[in-house]
């Protein structure tokens, strides 16, 4: 949670909040997916992308027992393809914190490379889109 939502892990009634959000969004367009491991049937993350604010917004997060083994990536792969056919072709762009090494990682792995720096929301970064 460092890199998302409040910068801290969410309160139960906060996550209750959040979940109750999500699912109404859902009911719109379905835009933010659970990552489930067949090999242990459980959700081990989640990926997608939301409108906020006016823009697009993509993310992810994945239980910490899991990071490091490629499901981020391969999520990232298959849902960053959805968000470009959901735009018409354009490329999605996505924003990464400065300090967020390891997203910005999985973005290279998925093709994508800092194309301008930025500040967004008061945190320094750069807006990352397919090479």
């Amino acid at each position: 949670m460092a890199f998302i939502g409040p910068r801290r892990p969410l309160t139960e009634d906060e996550t209750q909040v959040w979940l109750a959000s999500q699912l109404a969004l859902q009911e719109i367009r379905l835009t933010r997916f659970g990552v489930e491991l067949r090999e242990i049937g459980e959700l081990i993350g989640v990926c997608g992308y939301q409108f906020i604010d006016g823009e697009w917004d993509f993310g992810y997060f994945f239980r910490q027992a899991f990071w490091g083994h490629g499901y981020a990536t391969e999520a990232c792969i298959c849902l960053l393809e959805k968000a470009n056919n959901l735009l018409g072709g354009d490329d999605f762009v996505v924003f990464i914190a400065e300090d967020n090494l390891a997203s910005q990682i999985v973005m290279k792995h998925c093709g994508y490379q800092p194309t301008r720096l930025a500040t967004k929301d008061g945190e320094r970064g750069a807006y990352f889109s397919a090479a």
